[in-house]
């Protein structure tokens, strides 16, 4: 795994990014949720504004199913090289 040191364009702050690839049997929503629960163990603040900083970040970029068709695709892939860099390694 490696990890991507990015900024926001005009902005200070610098953070980690990484992207892993892995399998479960749970749905979108269900992921997401359990997700979510790990963000908000780690101190994540949900009412700090986009953009900035927080202890952890973890996001569903891309779903793809046993027949490799695409269930979901963010849409952050085409916005952020900090996002579609890491994640051509892995596809």
């Amino acid at each position: 795994m490696q990890l991507y040191l990015g900024n926001y364009l005009y902005s200070c702050i610098y953070f980690l990014n990484s992207v892993i690839r892995g399998e479960c049997d749970y749905s979108f929503e269900e992921l997401n949720r359990k997700l979510k629960l790990i963000e908000d163990e780690a101190g994540r603040d949900r009412n700090a504004p986009k953009f900035s900083s927080r202890s952890l970040d973890i996001d569903i970029v891309l779903q793809i199913d046993e027949s490799q068709e695409i269930l979901f695709e963010s849409e952050e892939i085409d916005k952020y090289a900090f996002v579609s860099e890491p994640l051509k390694e892995l596809l």
